[in-house]
């Protein structure tokens, strides 16, 4: 299931996993250059473009390859938990309840 805190884009629908691929490192430059003159407001945008643009290329796997893509989000949280990354009690998806954590408020 894709998660709801980012928009679906047109390019979604448009673009295939290469030239999103593309687009991120593209926004990953911006993001750099905007580092380099220390210049947050712009790093911050920048930092959301990069994001945006990871949502519209998991959107754009689960059109070819249908039911994976989202669907290997509890995978990867599982295995970052096994690995240690999340807090103790477990409440690390802006408040909401990730499967398996009973401690989230």
């Amino acid at each position: 299931m894709r998660p709801n805190d980012y928009p679906r884009t047109k390019f979604a629908d448009e673009n295939d996993p290469y030239k999103q691929f593309k687009h991120i490192n593209e926004e990953l430059r911006e993001f750099n250059v905007a580092q380099f003159d220390n210049n947050v407001p712009e790093m911050i945008l920048e930092v959301h473009d990069i994001i945006q643009s990871a949502f519209t290329l998991m959107d754009i796997l689960e059109r070819e390859y249908p039911g994976q893509a989202w669907a290997a989000r509890e995978e990867m949280i599982e295995k970052n938990r096994a690995r240690g990354y999340y807090p103790e009690g477990g409440c690390t998806d802006g408040g909401k309840q990730i499967p398996g954590e009973e401690n989230c408020s």
